[in-house]
């Protein structure tokens, strides 16, 4: 039987294995294309953001409907933050919720995530709002319809 190989992948084993570790690793590769990281220094807080994936972007785009209100728009701000920020100072941004468990589960570290965006100084949102928004137009320069298609 002739071994699978892939040019980015070293033999795992058996063809089987060489086939799930190589489709994982696609898979990997395949969802961080486009993805774009970077930081923003606030006083001596450093805020390290990523962009969206489609699926984040499907969930924030029911919470505001055709007819929204000022608080609808607060909290698609506060839900974009809270997915988009991977970490403060290097420490997940839900460590520093006094109800944070190490041991708690995603459902849970997203609220404490947005509890604790909910109550930084509106200033504080509003710059990181716009740093997202220049994260989000560096990875549309970079992957948008003109540059795909080429």
């Amino acid at each position: 039987m002739a071994k699978l190989e892939h040019k980015s992948f070293r033999p795992a084993g058996s063809a089987q294995e060489q086939v799930s570790q190589g489709t994982e690793n696609d898979l990997r590769s395949l969802i961080e294309l486009g993805r774009i990281t970077d930081s923003i220094t606030l006083d001596n807080k450093t805020f390290e953001m990523r962009t969206m994936n489609s699926s984040e972007k499907l969930h924030l785009s029911k919470i505001l409907g055709e007819n929204y209100t000022q608080e609808d728009m607060f909290t698609f701000n506060i839900t974009l933050l809270s997915s988009v920020i991977k970490s403060v100072n290097g420490q997940p941004l839900e460590t520093f919720h006094p109800d944070y468990n190490p041991q708690g589960d995603v459902a849970l570290n997203k609220k404490l995530r947005f509890d604790i965006l909910s109550i930084l100084q509106s200033t504080v949102i509003d710059r990181l709002l716009l740093f997202y928004d220049e994260l989000r137009k560096r990875g549309e320069e970079k992957y948008g319809v003109e540059q795909v298609k080429n």
